[in-house]
């Protein structure tokens, strides 16, 4: 119950999802976003605007890289 155990975390959280994600729906990353704040988890959700479930295009692959450093800053 992936969820669940997220709300146990005591780390900031970064959720990155793409909106063509044919695996794990998109509105997921709300629920996950719901939960942390919930638990009052520090967190940001980002979401990939065309990007895939493996982020399979270097356009998508270089958003998330980017995203994820820019999270780095901000949190370290």
């Amino acid at each position: 119950h992936p969820l669940e155990e997220i709300k146990k975390t005591s780390s900031q959280v970064l959720v990155l999802h793409g909106t063509d994600d044919e695996v794990i729906p998109c509105s997921r990353a709300e629920d996950y976003r719901l939960a942390l704040q919930e638990a009052q988890v520090i967190h940001r959700v980002d979401i990939i605007p065309k990007a895939d479930h493996t982020y399979a295009k270097k356009i998508h692959e270089d958003e998330v890289i980017h995203r994820i450093v820019d999270w780095y800053i901000e949190t370290l």
